[in-house]
């Protein structure tokens, strides 16, 4: 083996020669399917990353253009959405004992 000398030699694991071919050789099978998996992982979640990077620009640049009209008639309609949502629990829900955060955080504190 020419091509085995040299400094490529000792960064190389030694084979002996008696080892049998067949589960290197599926090892080596196994390995390259590996690889394949891990590249097209990698592309996909660069690809991902990529769509949410553009995607963040493009809202970034729609909130820049809104007028304080407009970010008034958001908050507004924030606001509704939490009031239908809160009137539309059902009355088991409520009566759970369970408070919410903006709710526990207002209630009085027992008198001791």
């Amino acid at each position: 083996m020419t091509g085995a000398t040299g400094a490529a030699a000792g960064t190389h694991a030694e084979v002996p020669e008696d080892t049998p071919a067949e589960p290197l050789l599926t090892g080596i099978a196994r390995l390259k399917s590996e690889q394949a998996r891990l590249r097209a992982e990698r592309k996909r979640i660069a690809k991902e990353l990529k769509n949410a990077e553009k995607r963040r620009a493009r809202l970034r640049k729609r909130a820049r253009q809104l007028s304080d009209a407009d970010l008034v008639a958001v908050l507004q309609m924030r606001e509704t959405a939490t009031a239908a949502a809160s009137s539309t629990i059902p009355s088991s829900a409520r009566g759970s004992g369970a408070t919410a955060p903006a709710e526990a955080a207002t209630a009085p504190a027992p008198a001791s």
